[in-house]
């Protein structure tokens, strides 16, 4: 771990804001009127924009057309010179930078009653580079307008004269590049205060994983202009970049304005390497602390008079205290965007609602964008003229990756062309020195409480009793910290004063020890996020903890009972805890299994064999399949329990309209991001009149997640006859369309002579996309083979390729093989697999399984069957580039063909988050079958950690139990299930297995 050179401030996540400087104009400038615009030739002509302001452009002043527009709008423009007042709206002559080869004549408007007595307006146009306002010689007044001949275009303003003697003062800095993660670069700490100047500072680290959206190398950065009023920073990978600043302003005129102005933003991340498996984590702690991707932007804005008290309005309120931050967290497709205020702060500067987040490549690639411009603006008419007050700034950016490898995240707070940042534009004030020195800041105190508490001012206290943070981050980041909370009525400012001490940890080693008064406003109840500053070291010690306490309460809120809390700082270079032995977990059903209960006199079951699985964002299991006649699923808790909130009593079935002694069978499942809950199968559709010799067709259902059928799919939450076949397999694509696939068939209800692969894609709705496939029919046939070719598994690849495996039905000896099909992301073969997107292994059965790694590589899962007596049958695997060739790397030349102790055949196949596999199946005896689990290397060889050499078998009752769904929690527990059978009935069989 790098030791941290400067403190760590609260913010999170892969944010790219653009702050735009906005230059000094009118107040109607808050909303820039629409560019009017024109082609201009060489011939010359005249565009007229807003408000009365044009342009003449002489013949021969153009080469080439040009697409000329005048907007109203200061948007990029820089403030004025030092004791120039604006007489009217910044006026924004397009393209900038246009040079003319004869001089154009330009009219700008302004408000002859804003002109002070005795003044004469002139007129300022931006330089060449737009860095600075300049004044504009020869200029003439015409009534309510001034004109003058340029050869230029760039922003035009009407103002006063600049009054003589007034020198533009510059800011005072501090800036600092902190790297988190070790790269070859050495880390860069804090700098000395900067008076004047630019500031430009770059430490780049080389490409990352992942070219992002503004940037290709990974860079931390911090800039400001020379007079203060454009900064930014940003950061990709490595760690933070900080900028603070100090400015003193003399306001000069009664109508004297201030704003800060922010004009896109953006986080980013991806991660496309398995989850982290518990057992890497110190302490045991859960993954998404312990190996988190965290970026943060941070913005903070504060007004105060040169006695180090906040500037107020008339009500009191602080006209200026603003800090937060918006965060990204998470890894693999596990993300969090939120924003949250500081806790040292009276408002949020960013709130989530203002921004556009998305969520590609099957949610690995998570980002945050700015919709529209923040404005933050500073009352000043509570100044008097002569009046003198400093504003204070702070902007972060932190990228931080604990996953490294296939792996990437930034946070930018300036524009992709790095041209802008936040910008503080202003009119009738003079900047002068600030003293020398970054005032400290300075917190509100609500007034005492003229009476007794207030119920309804809310009560005040620590949201928990205890927090925990790791010694390599800061508390308050990323949604782990101290949060103080007002609760219950949020009437009146109130504030409490919190105070860190006491404890094991040692103040000024572990923490900045931290004394400062919280704020809540009239009317808000935002938790309040509390950046304590941890210490990280390397030396290894046992974890330390430090008191946090609240007092004196400002306002009429009463203090809550958690007014004491206590901050554990776990230690990061503690190995991690030993792995719990693999094996059943016994906090899973009854002693690591779950059944669904029997009911009804005799007993009888739900659920059978020919089921599927998939695992709710809560932790939840849902079951389908295991009947011929309906579709039916099953909801379990994640103890195991079943969820009586679900369908009934945790039970649902539907028919799916075949007629009399048709079949309907569900066969595939999985979860939308809403959380409701898609189901595929096939079912037979009757016909008037009654046809003998009815095809089954493509069958699906959605669910809320209560188990009600949604209206809002299909006709009443069905979908069927529009595909021919069964479907076996589902899978949800990031955008919500809905990819399945199966079988299309030929021939009898009871039997087809042949079919194809069969895929197809539907929309939100459940009506077909028609753009898929090429057909315009919203599915695709594909003849592999010349035998039956069933698709059963579906793998979406992050590019938005679709790979889909099978195999022929049952245990053709002799005619064994497995196909697979690899598809563009609109339905088309892609010939870069296989050769013509097509590959078929032929005597090998490895279709009851697919997984896709994130290095793009395949691993298919089967079985070997001898049908000479003694039968035997045995695990088989192969894995496949990603061009379809076989992995000669792994197992012998890409195969694993394992002989288990016993007869075994394979069900499913799962991904563990470090690489490893594991294969469910079913273990055959003469009377008692059971559940049968392989965990293998990423290699192919077994893992001789794992159950007794490898494997672990599960027997739920003395009947048989077949095994054929699997798949991996977000904490490394292996869930299992198919069918287990009891005297007389059977239904659906879970366990769960620790890693």
């Amino acid at each position: 771990m790098t030791t941290k050179a400067v403190a760590r401030w609260f913010c999170t996540v892969f944010l790219c804001l653009a702050f735009v400087a906005c230059g000094g104009g009118g107040g109607d400038d808050a909303q820039p009127t629409p560019g009017i615009g024109a082609d201009v030739g060489a011939a010359g002509g005249t565009v007229v924009g807003p408000a009365g302001a044009q342009v003449v452009v002489p013949a021969g002043a153009l080469a080439q057309t040009t697409a000329i527009a005048v907007a109203q709008s200061s948007t990029g423009a820089p403030t004025l010179p030092a004791g120039v007042t604006a007489l009217g709206s910044v006026f924004a002559f397009t393209p900038h930078g246009t040079e003319f080869g004869a001089p154009v004549t330009i009219t700008v408007p302004f408000d002859p009653a804003s002109v002070p007595a005795g003044t004469q307006p002139v007129m300022y146009k931006t330089n060449a580079g737009e860095a600075a306002f300049e004044l504009v010689t020869g200029a003439s007044r015409v009534g309510s307008t001034m004109v003058a001949s340029v050869t230029g275009f760039s922003f035009v303003v009407v103002g006063t004269p600049q009054v003589p003697g007034v020198q533009r003062k510059e800011p005072h800095r501090l800036w600092a590049i902190d790297v988190e993660s070790p790269p070859s670069s050495p880390q860069l700490g804090p700098k000395p205060f900067d008076i004047g100047g630019l500031i430009h500072e770059v430490r780049s680290f080389g490409p990352g994983f992942i070219n992002f959206d503004f940037d290709t190398q990974r860079t931390l950065e911090v800039f400001s202009s020379s007079d203060g009023v454009t900064f930014w920073a940003s950061a990709e990978d490595v760690g933070s970049a900080t900028l603070h600043q100090s400015q003193k302003f003399i306001k000069r005129a009664a109508n004297a304005t201030l704003e800060f102005v922010i004009t896109a933003g953006h986080l980013q991340a991806g991660d496309f390497n398995q989850l982290a498996s518990a057992n890497e984590c110190p302490l045991g702690l859960d993954i998404t602390v312990c190996h988190p991707i965290v970026a943060q932007i941070f913005f903070e804005a504060e007004a105060v008079t040169l006695l180090d008290e906040l500037l107020v309005d008339a009500s009191g309120a602080p006209v200026l205290h603003t800090g937060g931050s918006l965060s990204l967290r998470g890894q693999t497709t596990n993300w969090q965007i939120f924003s949250s205020v500081s806790a040292l702060h009276t408002t949020a500067p960013f709130k989530l609602g203002n921004f556009i987040t998305t969520f590609g490549n099957s949610n690995r690639d998570p980002k945050a964008t700015l919709a529209d411009n923040i404005v933050l603006q500073v009352d000043l008419s509570r100044l008097n003229i002569g009046d003198e007050f400093l504003v204070k700034t702070k902007v972060i950016a932190r990228a931080a990756n604990g996953r490294g490898r296939e792996s990437a995240v930034a946070a930018y707070v300036r524009d992709p062309a790095r041209v802008g940042g936040a910008a503080m534009n202003f009119s009738g004030l003079e900047l002068a020195d600030a003293g020398g020195v970054l005032p400290p800041a300075v917190r509100s105190r609500a007034a005492a409480c003229p009476g007794v508490p207030n119920p309804a001012a809310g009560t005040l206290q620590f949201s928990a009793a205890t927090f925990s943070v790791l010694e390599e981050r800061f508390a308050g980041a990323g949604g782990d910290g101290i949060v103080v909370t007002r609760s219950g009525g949020s009437q009146g400012a109130v504030s409490v004063r919190f105070n860190s001490g006491g404890g094991t940890a040692t103040p000024g080693l572990h923490y900045q020890p931290l004394g400062t008064h919280i704020h809540f406003p009239e009317g808000d109840s935002t938790p309040r996020f509390v950046p304590l500053e941890v210490l990280p070291n390397t030396v290894t010690e046992d974890n330390k903890t430090v008191g946090l306490t609240l007092s004196e309460v400002g306002g009429c809120a009463l203090l809550g009972p958690l007014a004491t809390a206590v901050l554990t700082i776990l230690d990061d270079e503690r190995a991690p805890p030993p792995p719990p032995p693999s094996g059943l977990d016994p906090s899973f059903g009854s002693a690591g299994k779950a059944t669904v209960p029997e009911t009804g006199t005799p007993p009888s079951g739900f659920g059978g064999d020919g089921s599927a699985m998939a695992l709710q964002a809560d932790g939840k299991i849902v079951m389908v399949g295991g009947s011929g006649s309906d579709f039916i699923l099953a909801r379990f808790n994640a103890d195991g329990s079943l969820d009586t909130g679900f369908g009934i009593e945790g039970k649902v079935t539907t028919d799916m309209g075949s007629g009399n002694f048709e079949p309907e069978e569900a066969l595939g499942v999985a979860i939308q991001a809403d959380g409701r809950i898609v189901v595929v199968g096939h079912a037979t559709i009757p016909t008037s009149p009654p046809s003998p010799r009815l095809p089954p067709t493509f069958a699906l259902t959605r669910y809320d997640s209560g188990g009600k059928l949604d209206s809002s799919f299909g006709s009443g939450g069905r979908v069927s006859g529009n595909v021919n076949g069964r479907a076996h397999a589902v899978a949800i694509q990031p955008d919500g369309k809905i990819v399945v696939a199966g079988e299309f068939t030929f021939g009898s209800t009871n039997g087809s002579d042949f079919g194809d692969f069969t895929v197809a894609r539907f929309n939100f709705n459940g009506s077909l996309d028609l753009g898929f496939g090429g057909s315009g029919t919203g599915q695709l046939a594909s003849d592999i083979g010349s035998s039956t070719n069933q698709a059963r598994h579906i793998a979406l690849q992050p590019d938005g390729a679709i790979v889909v495996s099978g195999k022929p039905p049952g245990n053709q000896v002799g005619l064994d093989h497995t196909d697979v099909l690899r598809l563009t992301a609109n339905g088309l073969p892609d010939a870069t697999f296989g050769g013509s997107g097509k590959l078929t292994i032929a005597g090998s059965d490895v279709g009851q399984g697919l997984v896709l790694q994130p290095d793009g590589k395949l691993v298919l899962v089967g079985s070997v069957v001898n049908p000479v007596q003694p039968a035997t049958s045995r695990f088989l695997l192969r894995r496949l580039n990603a061009d379809g060739s076989p992995d000669i790397g792994f197992g012998t030349l890409g195969v694993v063909d394992t002989a288990l102790s016993v007869n075994a055949t394979a069900g499913g196949i799962a991904l563990l988050p470090d690489g490893r596999l594991v294969v469910i199946g079913t273990r055959a005896f003469t009377a008692n079958a059971n559940f049968i689990v392989a965990r293998y290397g990423a290699d192919g060889t077994l893992d001789p950690g794992f159950g007794l050499n490898g494997t672990l078998s599960i027997d739920f009752f003395q009947l048989d139990d077949i095994g054929e769904n699997v798949l991996v929690q977000p904490d490394g527990k292996i869930i299992v299930s198919g069918f287990a059978r009891r005297l007389g009935s059977g239904g659906y069989g879970l366990a769960r297995i620790n890693p």
